[in-house]
């Protein structure tokens, strides 16, 4: 999750050449590379794919994203990052059709799965956003 100063959140639009959930909207992410942190893949892939560097913030949480109609099953840290240099920019245009802010209290309804299963904790009051 990457937020600027007014709160709103960063995200990306999936194409359909995107491995999974395209057409949804969804922040930078991928594979962690042999011997890579977590935080470090973080970093990479949000450089490689919205062309700005980032310094992670913390864990907001860890999630089982299972994909049935897809048969995929991915173990997915969601992290909060703050942009420290560049500004957005599509990347990868062939796997992102568009970026844009968001409100937190008004996203998308197509977000990928993974951030639905976060807002929904949110909303219980299961995580706190600041």
């Amino acid at each position: 999750m990457i937020r600027n100063d007014a709160g709103e959140m960063l995200l990306g639009l999936r194409s359909s050449n995107s491995r999974n959930e395209a057409g949804k909207w969804t922040s930078p992410g991928g594979c962690v590379e042999f011997g890579e942190t977590l935080e470090n893949a973080v970093i990479r892939e949000t450089r490689e794919e919205f062309g700005i560097e980032v310094e992670v913030v913390g864990l907001l949480k860890l999630f089982n994203h299972l994909l049935p109609d897809e048969k995929q099953h991915w173990v997915n840290p969601l992290f909060e990052a703050k942009i420290v240099k560049g500004v957005p920019k599509i990347m990868e245009p062939d796997k992102i059709l568009e970026l844009k802010w968001f409100p937190l209290k008004n996203l998308p309804e197509n977000l990928t799965s993974n951030w639905q299963d976060f807002f929904k904790e949110v909303k219980a009051g299961k995580i706190k956003l600041d």
